[in-house]
């Protein structure tokens, strides 16, 4: 299951199998939220998170990189979990992505 998080951008311009399986576009923290407890059930994982780190009003990327790898969301994470940020916001790019590798060596100490 992939996620795609942008309130503008289409995830069909950028991703080019987008749409084959579970794929999941959402346009707003609150609706990455209410994604994630309707299609992260049980054994499911996220395979791979596309942030954008400027979401229009209301949470950032970033606000969403924070929820799924809060204490009550990071078991939807797994080792083969990947996360990029598409964003075109240099600063919301990098705090995006060094909080997601954080919690990796945070959670799989070498």
């Amino acid at each position: 299951m992939r996620f795609w998080i942008d309130d503008l951008r289409n995830p069909r311009d950028y991703v080019q199998d987008w749409g084959k399986d579970d794929d999941i576009w959402s346009k707003s923290y609150e609706e990455f939220m209410i994604h994630l407890q309707i299609h992260v059930q049980g054994d499911q994982r996220i395979g791979h998170i596309y942030f954008d780190y400027n979401l229009g009003t209301g949470g950032t990327g970033l606000d969403c990189a924070m929820l799924v790898t809060s204490k009550d969301w990071e078991w939807a994470l797994d080792d083969h979990s990947s996360w990029s940020s598409h964003s075109s916001d240099p600063y919301g790019r990098a705090k995006i992505v060094d909080l997601m590798d954080a919690w990796r060596v945070q959670t799989n100490p070498v």
